[in-house]
């Protein structure tokens, strides 16, 4: 019997150690460590809005936390009632909205190591039916690839 336990525990435990080196190396992105993240402290939520307003404008600043550059490749929204500027020089990148044609060509903005860049998030409330809304702005970066996700809320009061 004492020679079954020690060959159960040398078949087990390579099992075991290569499961965890599988789930952690390939698992869910929320257990990688991010390397893009917004810099001020915002909670996703635009709060009360009325119901008339044409638009509802937000700035974030966009963190580069890695010791290299960070190539951006995609900005995107999940609904047709968010768009996303990117202001650059003089003048906006975008806008950038549902994943069309146009917002699925890559645009190569690069983000030095610990740099920032500017978003400006608008949100069009007469576009969406919505009461209590709930969108996401989507930045896709470089290698390896990665997706923040920022969510917006909003009450819509008609």
């Amino acid at each position: 019997m004492n020679k079954k336990v020690p060959s159960i525990i040398y078949i087990l435990l390579p099992v075991l150690i290569l499961g965890f080196i599988f789930w952690y190396g390939w698992g869910p992105d929320s257990f990688r460590i991010r390397t893009l993240v917004l810099k001020t402290g915002y909670n996703g939520d635009l709060g009360q809005i009325g119901g008339l307003d044409s638009l509802v404008e937000h700035n974030f600043v966009l963190l580069n936390k890695r010791d290299s550059e960070e190539k951006i490749s995609k900005i995107y929204t999940d609904c047709n009632c968010l768009s996303v500027l990117v202001p650059f020089k003089d003048e906006f990148l975008g806008p950038y909205s549902l994943p069309t044609d146009e917002n699925e060509r890559p645009i190569d903005l690069t983000l030095l190591p610990s740099g920032e860049m500017k978003l400006k998030v608008v949100f069009y409330p007469g576009k969406t039916d919505k009461i209590n809304f709930y969108g996401k702005v989507f930045i896709e970066s470089g290698q390896p690839r990665q997706i923040l996700e920022i969510p917006i809320r909003a009450q819509i009061m008609r």
